[in-house]
C-alpha cells in the first residue's frame, strides 16, 4: 500500500470504509467481519477484490431487540433482499452476485448469526498474505452495508497493533463458535435474483407490480345505495374502480374491455356517481346507440331513482355533432365549456385523429375536464391512433395536447375584470429521448405552446381601467422521472409581446419580454440549505 490509511475512518469526503477495504483487500488472504446489519449488496461494492481472499467469515446479529435465531434470520433476509433490489438500480445485471452465491456454496464465504444476546459489534479483522508480516483491523461503528461503508458518518479506528489484533481475533473466535449457520437461508434469498425467467412470466410479473396497490376501494354508497353497482360483475367493478383511480391521477381513463364485456355498464356507473356527486356530465355517443342503448338504460336504471337529477346533470351529444358546422348549438357549446366537469364518450376511437374537425372541437371542449373513453378498439391501424388520448410512447412521436386552442378566464386577483381571457395556441408535446437529472433516468419531452393570445383589463381604481392585449410563445423541455412520474426539471424560453392602453396620461405602451427559466425539483435537505 503506497498510500497510508488514516487512523480515524469516518466516511466523510473520500475517507470511507469502502475505500479503505478496496486498498487493503489485494494484500489479504482472510477477513473476519462482525456486523449488526449485513447486506449482500456490500460484496457487489467490492466486486473483483473479495474473490482473491481464501476465506471470509461474517458474524452478524440484529441491532434491534430481536433475540431468537428465527427473528434475526428473518430480519437478515429482509435486509439482504432489499439491498439486492437497490443494487439493481446501480447495475441491473447484478454483476458479481453469481460469484457470491458460488462462494457461499463453496464455503469461501461463511455466514453465522449470533442470537445469545443483542449483537451490536462492528469490526473488520484482516489477515495479510504470507509476504506481509502485518495484519490489520478496523473497529468502530460501521456495519457491513452500503450506508455503513459509504454513507453514514461513522467512527472507526484503523489499527496495525498486533497485540490488539490478536486479542480481537480471540474474541471473534469465541463468538464465532457460538454462532449458528445461515448459509441455506441466504442462498434462498439470492437464488430468485439470478434465476432466468421466460418472457411471459416477466410480463405477468410486470403487470402485477404495475397494478398492485392501485385498486380503488369500495365506499359505503356503492355498497348500500348505488342502483347499478350491485348489478356489475366483479370484473366490471374492478374496471370501474380502476378507471376512477386512473382518472384521479391523469384526469382521464380509457376503458378498453372487449366487445360484449359490459363497458356500457361501467359508463353508466360513472354517470351514476356524477349524479350522486352533482357533477355536470356530457355523454357523447354514436347516433346508432343513443336511443337503443344509452337513453334506454338510463331511463331504466337511473331515471326512477334520480328523476330530476338525470335531466339536470346529464347532457347528450352525438359524434356527428362534432364533425359538422353548427352541429352543436352555440349556447350548448358555451354551457359545456363553462359547466361540464365529466365527459363520457362511447366508441372513443372515432375521435382518434386530433386534427380532424370532430377531433379538434372535442379536444377544445375536453380541456380541463375529466374524460372517460370507452372503446373496444383503441388501436385500429397503428399506435398513432391513440396519440390524442395516451402518453407519448416512442422517441420522435409528437402529439397535440388536449388543452390546445382552449380559452380560459384570467384569474390573477380581484382587480382583473370579467372578460379577461387567455387562449392557448396549438400546444404540442414531442418525446425527444432519455436523459438523467440528479442521477434519475428521465424522459425528455419537448413542449411548444404555439402562439397564444391574451386580453386583460385591470381596474386599479373603481373608475379606472388599464387594458392589455398581446401574444406569447413558450418552448422548452420537461424532464419526467421514469420511476416516479414526477417532473424533475423544466427548461423554458418565453417570449411575450404586449400593448397596454393607459388611461392617464392617455397613450399606449409596448413591451417585449424574453425570459429563460430553469425549474428544478430539489430535496427538502437541499431546499433547507439554500
Amino acid at each position: 500500500m503506497a498510500e497510508k490509511l488514516p487512523v480515524i475512518i469516518d466516511n466523510r469526503g473520500e475517507n470511507k470504509v469502502l475505500r479503505a477495504l478496496q486498498k487493503l483487500l489485494p494484500h489479504l488472504q482472510k477477513m473476519d467481519i462482525a456486523t449488526g446489519v449485513f447486506e449482500i449488496g456490500s460484496f457487489l461494492l467490492l466486486e473483483g477484490l473479495w474473490q482473491e481472499l481464501d476465506k471470509i467469515r461474517i458474524l452478524m446479529g440484529d441491532e434491534t431487540t430481536r433475540r431468537t435465531k428465527r427473528e434475526i434470520v428473518q430480519a437478515l433476509l429482509d435486509v439482504s433482499n432489499e439491498s439486492i433490489e437497490r443494487e439493481k438500480e446501480r447495475d441491473d445485471a447484478l454483476t458479481g452476485l453469481a460469484a457470491v452465491r458460488q462462494a457461499i456454496g463453496d464455503k469461501q464465504i461463511a455466514l453465522r448469526t449470533y442470537s445469545k444476546a443483542k449483537f451490536h459489534a462492528k469490526s473488520y479483522l484482516m489477515e495479510s498474505k504470507v509476504a506481509s508480516p502485518v495484519d490489520f483491523a478496523i473497529v468502530g461503528s460501521s456495519n457491513f452495508s452500503r450506508p455503513g461503508l459509504t454513507e453514514n458518518v461513522e467512527l472507526n479506528l484503523f489499527s496495525t497493533d498486533q497485540v490488539h489484533i490478536e486479542n480481537l481475533r480471540k474474541w471473534y473466535d469465541e463468538l464465532w463458535k457460538e454462532g449458528e449457520d445461515v448459509k441455506e437461508e441466504i442462498l434462498k434469498v439470492i437464488e430468485p435474483h439470478l434465476k432466468e425467467y421466460d418472457p411471459f412470466t416477466v410480463y405477468a410479473k410486470a403487470l402485477y407490480e404495475f397494478f398492485a396497490g392501485r385498486e380503488k376501494t369500495q365506499d359505503e354508497w356503492e355498497l348500500t345505495e348505488s342502483v347499478l353497482y350491485r348489478k356489475l360483475s366483479q370484473y366490471q367493478r374492478d374496471g370501474y374502480h380502476q378507471a376512477l383511480k386512473i382518472a384521479d391521477r391523469w384526469n382521464g381513463a380509457l376503458v378498453c374491455d372487449g366487445v360484449g364485456l359490459g363497458k356500457t355498464f361501467i359508463g353508466l356507473m360513472i354517470l351514476e356517481r356524477c349524479l350522486r356527486e352533482k357533477r355536470q356530465a356530457l355523454l357523447v355517443v354514436p347516433k346508432s346507440t343513443e336511443q337503443s342503448v344509452w337513453r334506454a338504460n338510463i331511463d331504466r336504471y337511473l331515471k326512477p331513482h334520480y328523476p330530476r337529477a338525470v335531466r339536470h346533470y346529464i347532457d347528450y351529444e352525438r359524434h356527428t355533432s362534432f364533425g359538422r358546422p353548427d352541429g352543436i348549438k352555440p349556447e350548448d357549446l358555451d354551457f359545456y365549456r363553462k359547466n361540464t366537469e365529466v365527459i363520457v364518450i362511447d366508441e372513443a376511437h372515432h375521435f382518434r385523429n386530433p386534427r380532424a374537425n370532430r377531433g379538434k372541437l372535442f379536444m377544445e371542449l375536453a380541456g380541463g375536464k375529466k374524460l372517460y373513453m370507452l372503446t373496444a378498439t383503441p388501436i385500429n391501424n397503428s399506435l398513432d391512433d391513440c396519440r390524442g388520448v395516451q402518453d407519448l410512447k416512442s422517441i420522435g412521436q409528437r402529439i397535440v395536447h388536449a388543452a390546445a386552442f382552449t380559452e380560459a378566464p384570467v384569474n390573477l386577483g380581484s382587480n382583473v375584470a370579467e372578460g379577461s381571457t387567455f387562449k392557448n395556441g396549438e400546444i404540442t408535446l414531442e418525446l425527444k429521448g432519455l436523459s438523467r437529472v440528479a442521477g434519475a433516468a428521465c424522459a425528455m419531452v419537448n413542449f411548444d405552446s404555439g402562439e397564444c393570445s391574451f386580453k386583460m383589463t385591470v381596474k386599479p381604481m373603481p373608475d379606472m381601467e388599464v387594458r392589455t392585449v398581446g401574444s406569447s410563445h413558450y418552448k422548452g423541455d420537461i424532464y419526467i422521472d421514469l420511476l416516479t412520474n414526477w417532473v424533475k426539471k423544466v427548461t423554458m424560453d418565453e417570449l411575450v409581446v404586449a400593448e397596454t392602453t393607459l388611461p392617464m396620461p392617455q397613450g399606449k405602451a409596448n413591451a417585449v419580454i424574453e425570459r429563460n427559466t430553469v425549474i428544478r425539483n430539489v430535496s427538502a435537505e437541499e431546499f433547507a440549505r439554500r
